[in-house]
């Protein structure tokens, strides 16, 4: 008798080959649940971005089956946000950055060449910047690295207000996000409330001028660009909604018996208003009247007098008014001089104790009350630091502990005793790479 083969090897090897493939199925699929768990925490950073800037997720890398984690276009320009988490501590040492003992120069060069592809994109730069979850970043890591901007994860959003690099319109974001729009895997946009003003960005590199305040949020334009059909204007469109209105008012009205009437038919059917009605309405547009009247003669007064010779308007001389019943004068205050340039010393007071940023005295002014100084928050906000009444209180407005290559945006208003404030450009300061 002969027995030959091995019974069920073959469905045993098919099963054992599935089992092995639904095993790394299943390990990839848990790879995949915690990269997209981080992605959705990045994604609650960058929401502490002022809602002029519009945040997109989860796109398509143009030309290419590659994923873009994050997209941002704000009046500070367009960045590339690039997810990553490392069981390894991070060190920088060679001019390269290690996450234990593996090089970090292939997450960089990619997020290098997708930037370039997404710029190609919307038209306008894009700065790669690569959050790190979980991280401690060391002193000595740069803020930036061959044209990647590094920065722990709950630090992602401060670092793209500061880091502005190319001034954008309203428009401008609301173009360049609109042509990102199609890279979406999950199509579809809400828009973000506005909760705050918009930051005040310093103006990049190649700027000499200071970036102005937009007048409309990114939000505002795109609301209003979606709003309006397509060649025509928002003001078109109240132009042509009082005009339907007025329309609207010359229609007949259609009586009870289906018989149309005209609006002035109607009224003669229905009777005139009371005389009572007509009265009061006389009255009032009497009153109104005379108010008009009233306030061109005292501009007349005013002008005159300004005008007339010897007078102290004429002569340039700011004049005080009386409140009733106080007896005290009250002087509309004029704005000052703007500041000039605010500067800071860098000292290090003790090994571990942070940097110290001393700012310099911007000089004495007639009536002047303090040089009030601001720094800028992560969310566009300013917030008062300290305040300087005299060369001698310097100190007293020294920003302490601050930790070694990070960027602080300061400012300074002038307070003077009648009231007036002016507000000085905001500067950028850079500590040291070192530790202290």
């Amino acid at each position: 008798m002969i027995e030959g083969g091995n019974a069920g090897g073959s469905a045993l090897a098919q099963a054992n080959q599935r089992r092995a493939t639904a095993d790394r199925l299943i390990a990839e699929a848990t790879w995949l649940e915690r990269v997209a768990n981080d992605e959705r925490q990045m994604a609650a950073q960058l929401l502490n971005l002022p809602t002029a800037y519009s945040i997109l997720h989860d796109l398509r890398v143009p030309g290419s089956k590659g994923n873009i984690d994050h997209v941002v276009v704000g009046p500070g320009g367009a960045f590339l946000v690039v997810t990553r988490r490392y069981a390894q501590s991070i060190s920088y040492k060679a001019d390269q950055l290690f996450a234990g003992d593996t090089s970090l120069r292939g997450d960089l060069d990619s997020a290098r060449v997708e930037s370039q592809l997404l710029t190609q994109t919307l038209g306008t730069p894009v700065v790669p910047v690569i959050g790190l979850l979980g991280s401690v970043l060391p002193a000595t890591v740069p803020q930036q690295l061959a044209g990647v901007l590094i920065c722990a994860g709950d630090n992602v959003a401060r670092v793209i207000t500061r880091s502005p690099h190319t001034l954008l319109t309203p428009t401008k974001v609301a173009d360049a996000a609109e042509r990102a729009m199609p890279l979406l895997n999950t199509p579809g946009s809400s828009t973000r409330t506005m909760v705050g003003p918009p930051p005040e960005l310093l103006p990049p590199a190649s700027f000499g001028a200071q970036m102005p305040t937009p007048s409309l949020s990114a939000d505002t334009e795109q609301g209003s660009r979606r709003a309006a059909p397509r060649g025509e204007s928002p003001a078109e469109l109240i132009a042509v909604a009082s005009t339907t209105k007025g329309k609207r008012a010359v229609k007949k009205a259609r009586t009870p018996k289906g018989k149309l009437v005209t609006a002035k038919e109607k009224a003669a059917a229905t009777g005139e208003r009371s005389g009572r009605a007509r009265s009061a309405g006389f009255v009032a547009a009497l009153l109104v009247s005379l108010c008009l009247i009233a306030i061109a003669v005292g501009s007349l007064v005013r002008v005159l007098g300004s005008n007339w010779p010897g007078s102290t308007a004429a002569a340039g001389v700011s004049t005080s008014t009386s409140v009733a019943g106080t007896g005290v004068d009250t002087v509309p205050a004029v704005a000052p001089a703007a500041p000039g340039a605010l500067t800071f010393s860098t000292a290090c007071p003790q090994p571990g104790a942070g940097w110290q940023l001393v700012p310099g005295w911007p000089g004495d002014r007639t009536g002047l009350v303090a040089y009030d100084l601001e720094t800028l928050n992560p969310d566009g906000t300013w917030q008062l630091a300290a305040s300087m009444s005299s060369a001698a209180t310097v100190a007293n407005a020294t920003l302490l502990h601050e930790p070694s290559n990070s960027a602080v945006t300061a400012r300074i208003t002038v307070v003077m005793a009648d009231g007036g404030r002016a507000i000085g450009s905001p500067v950028t300061v850079n500590t040291p790479v070192s530790g202290c």
